[in-house]
């Protein structure tokens, strides 16, 4: 369920954009505007509408109140939740960031105490009232005054509570997205339809090119079986290191000392006793 933005806002929907919008600071209604990464350009048509915090909380409310009535245990995707924070500036009712993060914690407890929460990125204010996370940050900003990426909210979750970075079929390199879900010590994450993806082109999911399941299901359970295997013992064991031992190998210690190795070199490299194959992960 979404409660943090509108998508489309059509003739009796209940949303009205002048009463429920949140505002920026010169007066105008708040939007995100998805970014056409071909183009260089902002997809003006396909504007995610802001929702005021009041707003969405009383939505909340009622639809937990409609939840309730399915008289079914059932967990709560509620992505945005975890990841978006905004404020409104409405003259007549301002709330800023602060408070508005006050009403966001109230609105997790409160979905939190009859439902199982599964939230995107993981504000810092979400992570006690979240059952797992999605979309988690797998890789640094790689700007060019980095030297190197490391997994530091992994570091800090693994263990505590289950993640996932973003969908592995949507990546450029799968091989590589996977070899990346086994350093970061995640499960694999994958984002599909029954229907052929071309149905989407047009819309505002033309991103979800590659979600088509007939075209995974065969390749689906060797990746899932590649990274349980290497990753096995680690669960609910914290990370206590995480080390570069040259610019293509990383080797991840968990709590108990079991370390795994990941080469995404093309040649073949030799740690500790162990040979890791190129393109490959390993453990011991």
């Amino acid at each position: 369920a979404e409660f943090t933005f509108v998508r489309r806002d059509g003739w009796f929907d209940g949303y009205q954009e002048k009463r429920d919008s949140a505002r920026q600071l010169n007066d105008t209604y708040a939007r995100i505007y998805p970014i056409d990464y071909g183009a260089s350009m902002e997809r003006l048509d396909e504007a995610l509408l802001m929702l005021k915090p009041a707003v969405m909380q009383s939505n909340l409310r009622s639809f937990l109140k409609s939840l309730g009535k399915m008289e079914l245990k059932i967990g709560l995707s509620a992505g945005s939740l975890g990841s978006d924070l905004h404020a409104d500036y409405n003259q007549k009712n301002p709330v800023n960031r602060a408070q508005s993060e006050e009403i966001l914690i109230d609105m997790l407890k409160t979905a939190s105490e009859s439902h199982e929460l599964m939230l995107d990125g993981g504000n810092a204010f979400a992570l006690p009232y979240a059952s797992h996370l999605l979309n988690v940050d797998s890789t640094s900003s790689a700007l060019v005054q980095e030297a190197a990426s490391v997994p530091f909210i992994q570091m800090v979750l693994h263990g505590s509570l289950p993640y996932a970075g973003t969908p592995v079929n949507l990546s450029s390199d799968v091989k590589k997205a996977t070899l990346k879900a086994i350093e970061n010590g995640e499960s694999l994450y994958f984002l599909l339809a029954s229907q052929e993806s071309g149905a989407l082109a047009d819309s505002p999911f033309a991103d979800y090119f590659s979600v088509d399941y007939s075209r995974w299901k065969e390749l689906l359970p060797s990746l899932y079986r590649e990274v349980s295997e290497v990753l096995d013992g680690t669960y609910g064991r914290s990370i206590e290191r995480h080390d570069y031992l040259s610019d293509d190998v990383v080797r991840v210690t968990y709590e108990g000392g079991k370390r795994v190795y990941v080469n995404y070199g093309d040649t073949a490299f030799a740690a500790d006793g162990l040979t890791i194959a190129p393109q490959s992960a390993a453990a011991q």
